[in-house]
């Protein structure tokens, strides 16, 4: 509602909201949607909303990257920052948020880092692809953050780390 409000000279239509429950569904959610959203509006410009950490942002991005290219066509992704990893948020603030929505020439494209190998397959990165120390660190991460509330399980990854 705020969008049409700030832009009323817009054809805002507003579709729905898709709550993951398990790994590797944003990347289906988006891919579903694109295929939908293809069938329905062909032509039309698309704004996808994805609301997560870099997690999420990965699934989503990997699924416009795996997606026929019509499907991608006059679509345009904003990431907001909801999870642990933040760093490829588009917008931190609903007013960042609009701001970029709203001025076409604040749009830029994403680069994409492609990794292949025998027992992962082909895999994606649109942030940082890291091994050793660095996946330690994650790997740390999201054991801790299970079982322990808040940002407390910070404290013992970082103890973690330095017990190496």
């Amino acid at each position: 509602a705020e969008l049409r409000l700030r832009c009323p000279e817009r054809k805002i239509e507003l579709k729905n909201v898709h709550f993951t429950q398990y790994p590797g569904q944003a990347r289906e959610i988006t891919l579903s949607i694109l295929n939908e959203e293809a069938r329905r509006n062909s032509g039309m410009e698309r704004l996808l909303i994805g609301a997560g950490g870099d997690g999420t942002s990965n699934e989503i991005c990997t699924g416009l990257i795996e997606a026929d290219d019509y499907l991608v066509e006059n679509l345009h992704l904003l990431r907001f920052p909801l999870g642990t990893g933040n760093d490829v948020a588009d917008a931190k603030t609903f007013d960042e948020a609009y701001e970029l929505i709203l001025s076409p020439h604040l749009v830029s494209a994403i680069g994409c880092i492609e990794i292949s190998g025998p027992q992962i397959g082909t895999r994606y990165s649109f942030n940082i692809a890291s091994m050793g120390i660095d996946a330690y660190i994650a790997d740390l991460t999201n054991k801790f953050k299970r079982i322990i509330p808040g940002d407390a399980y910070l404290a013992l990854v970082d103890a973690g780390v330095l017990s190496i």
